[in-house]
């Protein structure tokens, strides 16, 4: 769909993008080995309480499940060293490969909650990506994804086998101030070439992608989200995909 969505405002294009995701409540987290506390939201318009979790959660999810950690992956609890909303195999989501392969996703990409950077990744090798930025609140997730794009990066120096590689970067922030808090170092991502434009041109992204975050945020948390993500997007041109789930699917999600 290319109209923003109600209640959303300052950003030039929201997009839906479906996703391939598993977003866990408080009880199947429990269930899984994996302490969480829900947050009470208040709002008919917004899902029950136990569908949004703490940034706390979130910060130590990849703690729990092994990684950053001198056992590996998968030694502190019974995960397997996977994410509750890990796909598998490292693969990017299959909404984001199709976004590309029709040609929405192009130019300076900023993945919104990138995880361990499996969007970026992909997108990374890609022809028609000029650069690609990854942040998320885990400072561990983060860690790991900008140890794997150094190890790609030089893998591909020895071999030349992805001509199109743009290294990806990578920081630790929250989305509610991202743009605020860290705005210089976020657009310092993007490639030299676009430096090189008018300074009418603003250095801004292009497109930003969130595979599963915005579903995750209260309403007040969501609202200042997207405000964060329109100072990040160019005017008038810029792109916001979003893969998240509605208040209107039915239970079980």
């Amino acid at each position: 769909m290319d109209s923003p969505a109600p209640g959303f405002c300052g950003v030039p294009r929201l997009l839906a993008l479906p996703m391939l995701l598993a977003v866990p409540t408080v009880d199947a987290l429990q269930k899984s080995g994996i302490a969480a506390s829900s947050t009470s939201v208040q709002g008919p318009s917004l899902p029950p309480s136990d569908r949004i979790l703490p940034p706390e959660y979130y910060k130590s999810v990849y703690t729990a499940a092994g990684f950053g950690t001198t056992e590996g992956p998968g030694a502190a609890t019974n995960t397997g060293g996977r994410t509750p909303w890990d796909i598998g195999h490292n693969r990017p989501q299959p909404a984001v490969v199709r976004a590309y392969e029709e040609g929405k996703i192009r130019g300076n990409v900023l993945d919104a909650g990138c995880g361990m950077g499996e969007n970026c990744m992909f997108l990374a090798s890609k022809y028609g990506i000029k650069s690609v930025t990854g942040f998320d609140l885990s400072e561990v997730a983060v860690e790991i994804a900008a140890e794997n794009a150094l190890d790609i990066a030089k893998k591909q120096e020895e071999q030349s086998q992805l001509p199109f590689w743009t290294t990806p970067s990578f920081l630790a922030a929250s989305c509610t101030d991202v743009a605020d808090r860290h705005r210089e170092k976020l657009l310092s991502g993007i490639t030299n070439s676009a430096r090189t434009r008018s300074s009418s041109d603003k250095l801004l992204f292009d497109v930003v992608i969130d595979s599963g975050l915005l579903h995750c945020l209260s309403k007040e948390d969501a609202r200042e989200y997207v405000n964060q993500i329109s100072k990040l997007l160019q005017p008038n041109t810029g792109k916001f995909y979003i893969g998240c789930f509605s208040t209107a699917n039915p239970d079980p999600w």
